[in-house]
């Protein structure tokens, strides 16, 4: 019976044995199989995870120029995983040598790049040559990577959200993430913005526009980045010299672009900009450094509202600035004589401009253009002289001439004639500044004035604008610009007159008013381009 009972209990137990294995075992698999898909999900999701700014641009760049990632990893002596990561969103490159990683990096795509991927990279950053590609790749790349690693302090996260909310910020940190990496992108870009600018402090709106440091004029025309950009001019008229100073500094050095600009009172107290199709940021301004209630969101759907909102109130009606080529303006000839004909004739020249020419001289150039093959309308161009020195004759023009216009002249020998830029002999020289000393004296219908340094001492990036102003409008010539700028509201136009007013009336530093200084001037200036001739060698159109 025992024995009996020990066998079954050992049939039991080994029963039960198996059947604890068999589970084990069905654990295991089930364990290794949660495993398997574990991993699979999550590679799954890190292929669904979206990528960063930085990791989508790198990968474009790499794409169009044909580079492999073995060749980028080379040139930087990686491992080719780094690179992988760096394409993937996984990692960044070290804060400590990003600088000299991109720099690389750039380098690596312009040198190694495929001619046609080149070609097209080219035209999409509208640059000249492999050089100013590789400047502005790198430009682009460091400006995408401080953005996401800015993000990262802030959030945590390198991919941006849809949509963030601040309560507050200061207005340095806004205009940052104002300045966001898509505005870096110059083969097409449409801007819409409403900024009460003139409630900023002159650091700040500086810095809003772009122009916080010198050198900002660009040589190249951007015609597919449009830029709609509405003020207020509620303004403290106190600061109306630097105002205006501030306002044509901004003109002039965003003249490369598709620049509209308006005013309207809605713009008092805010900061809104809208990139169609990709970012927009908002917020009011609380305080003349704090803005309050900050949105910023990208993507389509978040920006489009802001952006059409914008593009509403940016009528033709509030349109401060009409923009016409020169060349548009000479073909007809009737704006340029309107213009000159009307009372109460006051320019600023900040270059020395056909106006400034005795009647001998403008024949020399007009003929010496002929003779190099320009097209010129020479019946045209003498007309328009033919009025401009009886005006200055015979009328009473208030002129305000920049002494570094002078100056430049000794050495350069360049003026604007009209729709170009001509130069000067020696010899010619000589006879424009005699015709400024003429203007000097008293029976003269030129009451002349020099402007010598700057306006604004505060005020580091002064421009040099040609202005001219009258009882019936205001035109501007910008540096470096082939148009000129009509001024189309009526308070804008009162602004630049009290702006001249102002500055004729010695409330600026620095305007010599005194005929006799401003004599003794021109008379030194005079005498440095005759020792020059003396001294350069005898070699014809110099000796003239």
């Amino acid at each position: 019976m025992v024995d009996t009972a020990a066998k079954v209990y050992y049939i039991v137990y080994k029963h039960c044995e198996k059947q604890m294995n068999n589970s084990r075992k069905m654990s295991l698999q089930v364990r290794a199989r949660s495993r398997n898909m574990d991993k699979r999900n999550t590679a799954r999701c890190d292929e669904m995870e979206p990528k960063n700014r930085f990791s989508t641009l790198l990968e474009h760049l790499m794409s169009v120029a044909a580079l492999k990632h073995y060749v980028v990893a080379q040139a930087l002596q990686y491992d080719v995983s780094y690179i992988s990561k760096w394409i993937g969103g996984k990692a960044l490159p070290a804060e400590k040598s990003a600088e000299d990683v991109l720099r690389r990096l750039s380098q690596c795509l312009v040198e190694q790049g495929e001619p046609r991927g080149l070609v097209q990279l080219i035209r999409d950053y509208q640059v000249q040559d492999e050089q100013e590609l590789s400047l502005a790749i790198y430009d682009n790349l460091m400006a995408e990577y401080n953005y996401v690693r800015e993000l990262q302090r802030s959030s945590g996260a390198v991919v941006a959200p849809n949509v963030a909310f601040y309560p507050q910020l200061p207005l340095k940190n806004f205009i940052g993430k104002m300045h966001h990496p898509v505005l870096r992108r110059v083969h097409s870009l449409d801007i819409m913005a409403v900024l009460d600018l003139f409630s900023m402090p002159s650091e700040y709106r500086m810095q809003a526009m772009g122009i916080q440091s010198g050198g900002y004029l660009n040589q190249y025309r951007y015609p597919h980045v449009h830029f709609s950009l509405m003020v207020s001019l509620r303004g403290d008229r106190k600061a109306l010299v630097q105002d205006v100073m501030f306002l044509t500094s901004a003109l002039t050095a965003l003249s490369h672009i598709d620049l509209h600009l308006y005013g309207c009172d809605f713009a008092y107290g805010k900061a809104l900009m809208a990139v169609r199709d990709d970012f927009a940021i908002s917020g009011m301004l609380i305080r003349p450094d704090r803005c309050v209630a900050v949105n910023v969101c990208e993507g389509p759907e978040n920006s489009a509202p802001l952006y059409s909102t914008i593009q509403a109130l940016c009528t033709r009606e509030r349109l401060l600035f009409q923009p016409e080529p020169l060349r548009d303006m000479l073909r007809s000839g009737a704006a340029y004589v309107q213009a000159l004909l009307a009372p109460g004739q006051q320019w600023m020249l900040g270059r020395l401009t056909e106006h400034t020419l005795p009647d001998d001289l403008f024949g020399e150039i007009l003929a010496q253009c002929e003779q190099e093959g320009m097209a010129v309308d020479r019946a045209r161009l003498e007309e328009l002289h033919r009025v401009a020195a009886a005006v200055m004759q015979q009328g009473r023009v208030r002129l305000l001439l920049y002494e570094s216009a002078v100056s430049d002249l000794v050495v350069s020998g360049q003026v604007e004639f009209f729709d170009r830029i001509v130069q000067l002999t020696l010899a010619q020289r000589a006879q424009l500044l005699q015709q400024l000393m003429s203007w000097n004296e008293a029976e003269s219908g030129v009451e002349l004035r020099l402007i010598h340094g700057r306006l604004v001492p505060d005020f580091q990036y002064d421009v040099h604008p040609c202005m001219f102003l009258n009882e019936a409008g205001a035109t501007l010539r910008l540096e470096g610009c082939d148009q000129v700028l009509h001024v189309n509201r009526p308070e804008m136009a009162a602004a630049y007159l009290t702006f001249f007013d102002e500055i004729w009336n010695g409330e600026a530093p620095g305007v010599v008013q005194e005929p006799e200084q401003i004599r003794q001037y021109l008379a030194h200036l005079l005498q440095n381009v005759r020792m020059l001739a003396d001294i350069q060698p005898q070699n014809g159109e110099e000796n003239k």
